[in-house]
């Protein structure tokens, strides 16, 4: 849901997802250089509180500080806004209940520094979250997990130790908190669906166990389960030693041995298995179950990003996505009937036969999901885009979509970024062209087919993985999800979901998510799904709201990888680079002397606030936090917020 409230010489827009809401306040004033002598907006102290039953206002609380207050800060402290002002026009709030209103309070607070400080009149809004469940008929139910082990959030809480060595009380708790109740709707989706009734799956990776006992129970009382597993044998032989090359261990069939070990252990009857072997070389790729009715058809359809693994559900973030429409549903049934013939090319065809399954496949698949060579004549609804196709011409498209949005384009990448992105929006300039962010595992590295990336010079702005493991101030170190860390992942350790936004403020917005990787293998080779969600505002604002916060943590992780380590040898340049990575000027992208080319002639060392107005000046029009702000203000379909209740907070 959106909202804006107005005071004249502000407004405040808000975006309310489920779990998140992102905020942003206009003070255009608030960019100018204050008349000498005149106090600075030192930034805002935040408070929220429920708006329903008139409770008590909380303080937001953050991890920024006046050097000159806290000279000996302790390790993994927290401050309250009142006395060390969020120094920023947009917040977001991570910590929202589905289904709630709240109210926030933004309460300027002036200073000609940070010993007196003068908290003035708040301005205020009141937001209402969406709910979980999507209460249309034919809706969209979203479930993002929190998936950030790399976060001061996780490191408070847990501690950095191995998932498996803690107790099971903490261990649980750990896990739930990173899964954010996307392992308790995956595991929902199959135990709602009715005795009599069949669910269709298709799974790549299959070894969750929540899911997996789940599925076994499901076929115990009388659900007419049906699994369609990859089952390709990649698998390598061990290679002695060479005089030019090292000796090289076998290599065993992924996912297919884990997955065998997975049914063997539960005991999934082997007549419910559609093993997935033709065209070994392309994976199986696809998440997702169809819940058909004995009499109604086709219903429901879960899909997404999440693999079956305890890493998906949790560690990495990935999505899942709810659509229950009969017309989507039937288009994917149809696509696992075609699966279920084990379709395609086979070990041992000669040259014709591999040519023509093949193409038979293809051909198939593109029969059930026709796309339109330009997307923008995508009609309003849910469309799908089933793989393989018989070209990558869909990835065309959805570059070329990027290209022609209006305002804005958001993009996560788990595997880099492919050359037709770069092809596509490669002549835009940091003045001409839609804002676009790209969020990736991890960071982008020029190749010989691709020597060249996009950057703020094409209005592009990236961010990647990463942790804080030489943490800024005294901040705490933060956990690494994979092995060596807290042992959840062993392949992708940060992003996995795969989700383009098109213009998702505006009245018409666009959402691409589900299993494929925006890659010509994922268009052209694999078994793969997404959809195509198109003028839905709730789907859009969930999906905003989440990439918002994934963006946000990493782009200040993705800017520290570039910074040296505070005790490492390195110049006052390299400082001065350093507090305008923890100051919040993640603006710029190439080097450290570009973002101190923009920086400004006081910075300091550490992770102190600014004692003066000049931390507005990051939100001018030219740099990237000033272009997220304009973003909010072209915002359509934003409802007035409601009237305060009562009086604010008295921050007296």
């Amino acid at each position: 849901m959106r909202f804006i409230a107005t005071g004249g010489l502000w407004n405040i827009y808000a975006v309310a997802g489920t779990h998140v809401v992102s905020l942003a306040i206009d003070m255009p004033s608030a960019l100018h250089k204050p008349a000498e002598g005149a106090p600075f907006l030192l930034g805002f102290g935040i408070a929220r509180r429920l708006y329903d039953d008139d409770s008590a206002w909380k303080l937001v609380e953050g991890y920024r500080f006046f050097l000159s207050k806290v000279p000996k800060p302790r390790k993994g402290a927290t401050y309250s806004t009142f006395e060390h002002p969020w120094q920023s026009f947009i917040y977001n709030d991570f910590l929202a209940n589905p289904d709630t209103t709240f109210e926030y309070a933004f309460h300027p607070i002036y200073g000609r520094d940070a010993s007196q400080l003068e908290i003035r009149e708040p301005m205020r809004i009141v937001v209402t979250t969406e709910p979980i469940t999507d209460p249309r008929e034919s809706g969209h139910d979203v479930y993002f997990n929190r998936g950030v082990a790399s976060s001061q959030g996780y490191s408070t809480k847990f501690g950095k130790g191995r998932i498996d060595s803690k107790k099971a009380t903490e261990k649980r708790k750990a896990l739930e908190w990173l899964s954010c109740g996307l392992d308790k709707a995956m595991v929902r989706f199959i135990h709602d669906t009715p005795a009599g009734d069949r669910l269709l799956c298709c799974f790549y990776e299959f070894e969750w166990k929540p899911a997996i006992d789940e599925l076994l129970a499901a076929i115990e009382r009388g659900v007419d389960v049906r699994l369609i597993l990859d089952w390709k044998d990649n698998s390598e032989p061990a290679k002695k030693a060479t005089a030019k090359k090292p000796a090289k261990a076998a290599k065993p069939a992924s996912p297919r041995d884990a997955t065998a070990r997975s049914l063997e252990k539960a005991s999934i009857p082997m007549d419910r298995v559609t093993k997935r072997k033709a065209r070994p070389r392309a994976i199986a790729h696809n998440k997702f179950m169809v819940r058909v009715g004995a009499e109604a058809g086709p219903q429901s359809v879960w899909t997404g990003s999440t693999n079956l693994t305890r890493g998906a559900v949790s560690a990495q973030t990935n999505v899942a996505h709810v659509v229950r429409d009969p017309e989507v549903a039937s288009r994917f049934a149809g696509y696992w009937d075609l699966l279920s013939e084990d379709p395609g090319a086979r070990d041992g065809d000669d040259r014709a036969a591999v040519t023509s399954r093949n193409r038979d496949l293809r051909d198939r698949v593109e029969k059930l999901s026709p796309v339109p060579g330009d997307l923008n004549e995508v009609p309003a609804g849910t469309s799908v885009v089933f793989s393989p196709r018989g070209s990558s011409a869909v990835l065309g498209a959805y570059a070329r979509l990027i290209d022609t949005a209006d305002v804005s384009g958001c993009m996560t990448l788990p595997f880099g970024q492919d050359p037709v992105f770069r092809v596509v929006l490669g002549d835009n300039t940091a003045d001409d062209g839609p804002l676009v962010m790209i969020l990736l595992n991890k960071e982008a590295k020029p190749t010989k087919q691709d020597p060249v990336l996009l950057s703020w010079k094409n209005n592009v702005f990236s961010a990647h993985g990463g942790l804080l493991d030489n943490p800024v101030s005294d901040w705490l170190d933060e956990a690494y999800a994979g092995r060596g860390g807290l042992g959840l992942t062993s392949w992708v350790d940060y992003i996995h979901s795969k989700i383009i936004l098109i213009d998702p403020l505006s009245s018409d917005p666009l959402v691409v998510s589900g299993s494929a990787n925006f890659s010509v293998a994922s268009i052209q080779e694999n078994d793969e799904n997404s959809l195509i969600v198109r003028g839905d505002a709730r789907v859009a604002d969930i999906y905003f709201t989440e990439f918002n916060r994934l963006f946000e943590h990493y782009l200040f992780r993705a800017v520290d990888d570039t910074v040296p380590d505070p005790k490492a040898s390195h110049t006052a340049a390299d400082d001065r680079a350093r507090h305008n990575l923890v100051a919040g000027d993640t603006d710029t992208t190439d080097t450290a002397d570009k973002r101190l080319a923009d920086s400004d002639d006081d910075a300091g060392v550490d992770a102190g606030l600014f004692e003066n107005q000049s931390w507005a000046r990051r939100f001018l029009s030219f740099r990237l936090r000033g272009k997220r702000l304009t973003t909010y203000r072209t915002m359509e379909l934003a409802q007035p917020s409601a009237e305060p209740k009562g009086p604010g907070y008295d921050a007296r």
